[in-house]
């Protein structure tokens, strides 16, 4: 499973990069229908089946996560672009709520009764046809990449359909039309001349990027392996609890439901315009101080071992989200979804390593297992340093702009946006983001 994610977001990238957004969004949620599918009639003796079934269920799941975020990110305005990234972690939260609900239901021992996982893969599947016509309804391609490939026809149809959902009544002004074609025109010829050469943009793009590249796959390889080797030793610490009257998959499903929390505060500094990377720090060093919390507390209380398990939890999606932002605020459109793609795969890694490294800790004791995901906090922690700085009140950036310091783009896209919102049709610019948050979050 880990494997074919991994694969998945490397192939997502490129694919993003060259034929859009919306596809790989697309293909992601049917493919994880069809796996889920197979995997449910299956028969469970045929062991190669089933890790192939695996193998291609991890890589459509790999397949829309790139695309995603850099979706979000060139659709939001400016001032947006932060929170709407939060509230895609809040969505992520969701779904670790769902799959313990799932567990609760079919699993509740956190064993493998015979024949219920199905149930289980089959439960978690839902949320996949639910968001495969949703998607087919409301999203539109990005108007970001839209621009820089030269396509003014559809840059003007998302713009138009943008407006429409934020103004009751909008009626599309076709004289923009030629403004477009105008604005299309020139980035291609930016983009060509900066393209000229494959070996000297590469020569560029190593120049430009390489050490904020390698600052951010660092970060999110510790953030991974925190993240998967928690929920790998969380759940044997609490079956260890002596004195609670919940069952394990019980008091697991508490801590994920309670840790939603963490994304409320992750807004509201994104709104204060706290520094991405500060948020980062603070939130890995919280949680090593919780997991350190757990060697030396008594961990036959229920309610100690589960606030500091709920206090791990909540630093997950405020990292994630916050690493997210700065990595589409620091590279440019045409290689965003890839850039994306590589760090997410490398990130893979730390979390491929966190289950063998902690069950050779697990079996001398859990308290090595608790040490090894506290050092990884620190050395997220220590990492985010290194990040670059980012403002995401600034427009992104496209590598057809000269001075690389704002996207042409969006900052084209945002001018026409506000056009299109007059005063005595929108009280405030604030106003006319939520209503295109509403949109993408649904």
């Amino acid at each position: 499973l880990y494997l074919g994610t991994a694969i998945g977001v490397l192939c997502s990238g490129p694919v993003g990069d060259r034929i859009g957004r919306v596809g790989p969004i697309y293909a992601s949620y049917l493919g994880l229908i069809v796996t889920s599918l197979w995997l449910v009639l299956l028969d469970s003796e045929k062991q190669l089946a089933l890790a192939c079934c695996r193998f291609l269920m991890g890589f459509a799941c790999g397949f829309g996560q790139p695309v995603s975020f850099a979706l979000v990110s060139e659709t939001m305005p400016s001032a947006a672009r932060a929170a709407a990234l939060y509230a895609m972690a809040t969505c992520g939260i969701m779904g670790y709520m769902l799959a313990s609900f799932g567990m609760r239901l079919f699993l509740p021992d956190l064993g493998v009764t015979a024949g219920l996982w199905r149930h289980l893969i089959g439960f978690t599947a839902l949320p996949s046809v639910v968001c495969l016509l949703l998607s087919l309804v409301l999203l539109e391609e990005s108007p970001s990449f839209l621009a820089v490939s030269g396509d003014s026809v559809g840059v003007q149809r998302v713009m138009d359909k943008i407006a429409a959902a934020n103004v009751s009544g909008y009626r599309s002004n076709s004289q923009q039309t030629n403004r477009w074609a105008v604005f299309s025109a020139r980035v291609d010829r930016d983009a060509g001349h900066s393209m000229l050469s494959t070996l000297a943009a590469v020569s560029v793009l190593v120049d430009q990027y390489f050490w904020p590249a390698l600052a951010i796959c660092t970060v999110d390889t510790f953030r991974g392996f925190m993240v998967a080797g928690s929920a790998y030793t969380f759940p044997k610490l609490l079956s260890q609890v002596e004195d609670s009257r919940f069952a394990p998959a019980t008091l697991d499903l508490i801590s994920q439901t309670t840790a939603i929390s963490g994304i409320a505060v992750g807004v509201m500094l994104a709104r204060s315009r706290v520094p991405h990377r500060a948020v980062i720090g603070t939130a890995a060093i919280a949680a090593a101080i919780s997991l350190l919390s757990l060697i030396v507390m008594n961990r036959g209380s229920a309610a100690l071992v589960l606030s500091c398990c709920i206090a791990v939890r909540f630093t997950y999606h405020p990292m994630q989200a916050a690493l997210s932002t700065i990595a589409v605020e620091t590279f440019p459109t045409e290689f965003r979804a890839t850039a994306i793609g590589g760090y997410h795969l490398i990130s893979k890694f730390g979390i491929v390593a966190a289950p063998a490294i902690l069950e050779m800790e697990l079996a001398e004791s859990t308290t090595r297992a608790v040490v090894v995901l506290a050092a990884a906090a620190a050395c997220a922690a220590l990492s985010s340093l290194a990040l670059p700085t980012t403002d995401s009140q600034l427009p992104l950036k496209d590598f057809a702009d000269p001075d690389r310091k704002q996207g042409l783009a969006e900052r084209t896209a945002e001018k026409l946006l506000q056009r299109k919102l007059p005063a005595g049709r929108c009280r405030s610019e604030e106003r006319a983001t939520y209503g295109t948050m509403s949109k993408l979050s649904a």
